[in-house]
């Protein structure tokens, strides 16, 4: 006897023999799989940058303008106030230590 894999629907349609399911639903269960997957892989990753970033809460320095840009803002507010970088980076070792 021979065992079919696939099966027909109402509606003559093919169907997954295991899930009663169409091809194309199949499909499309998996790309749903993927989306979310990407989701819990980005949330973790997020998680994860805000996790490592923390750690440096306690550094003394000056604060953060940006979460994602630090001190760049601070940076260019100096070039636009015609203080060169170097100035700026001296001023901030005097204030915060050499460490910061």
């Amino acid at each position: 006897a021979v065992v079919s894999t696939q099966s027909t629907g109402i509606y003559g349609e093919e169907r997954c023999c295991c899930l009663f399911l169409t091809p194309c639903c199949c499909s499309i269960m998996i790309l749903e799989a993927i989306g979310l997957i990407s989701v819990f892989l980005a949330i973790c990753g997020a998680l994860n940058l805000v996790y490592k970033h923390s750690q440096f809460n306690n550094v003394p320095g000056p604060t953060r303008d940006s979460f994602l840009l630090g001190n760049v803002v601070g940076f260019r507010k100096s070039i636009a106030d015609h203080q060169t970088i170097v100035n700026y980076y001296l001023s901030m070792v005097h204030q915060y230590g050499l460490v910061f």
